[in-house]
């Protein structure tokens, strides 16, 4: 078969009597894909949804033996419901609406290697931020995490997509509020201006 075959078309192709090899790949919609079965997918090279699959039919297209490439959009909700393995095997999760849970993570992206065994990583955005105060005693001072200033750009009721909240991804539409608060950038993880411009860390009396 050349080019791509619905499930449907599939269906059809494997249920012919030739004597010879049946070849072709799968590309359906998430929901016909989902609606499937281990049997039929089996028989593809590739299985690819060529729309965004929900959180119940990410859980069920995980669950197949035969690899699907697949996205999910769906609520934040419905994705933290979801199995790990809908949430793993996923190319893209894109979280819709509002939602109750807004994380915040600030770590390196871009990295190489294995920490956990010792290997030095290499990391393209480092993402860590550079400040400084003009004095600081540690007897009778304190330095304090303005909550208020790190979220001032940001709406904590509202999920754009990516990841709940910002997890420091470059194409994350909640991360660029919440690095310019750092004054980090948010393209290369540098500093800005060496973080003059925050305000999210100050010092205060004890």
């Amino acid at each position: 078969v050349t080019g791509n075959a619905t499930v449907a078309q599939a269906v059809t192709i494997d249920g012919a009597t030739n004597s010879g090899t049946n070849t072709y790949n799968i590309n359906d919609t998430a929901a016909l894909i989902a609606a499937s079965n281990n049997t039929l997918l089996a028989t593809a090279g590739t299985v690819t949804a060529n729309t965004n699959a929900t959180a119940t039919q990410a859980t069920t297209i995980a669950a197949f033996a035969k690899a699907v490439v697949y996205s999910i959009s769906d609520t934040a909700a419905n994705i933290v419901a979801a199995t790990a393995g809908a949430r793993n095997e996923a190319v893209n999760i894109t979280a819709t609406g509002t939602t109750t849970t807004w994380n915040m993570h600030l770590g390196s992206t871009g990295c190489k290697g294995d920490p956990t065994k010792g290997v030095v990583t290499a990391c393209t955005n480092p993402n860590r931020m550079d400040f400084s105060f003009a004095a600081f005693n540690a007897s009778t001072q304190k330095i304090v995490l303005d909550l208020a200033e790190l979220f001032k750009y940001s709406d904590l009721s509202h999920e754009g997509g990516g990841a709940a909240g910002c997890m420091s991804g470059t194409s994350d539409p909640e991360c660029p509020g919440i690095f310019q608060a750092l004054q980090i950038n948010l393209a290369n993880g540098l500093p800005i201006n060496g973080g003059a411009a925050q305000t999210v860390f100050s010092v205060k009396s004890k």
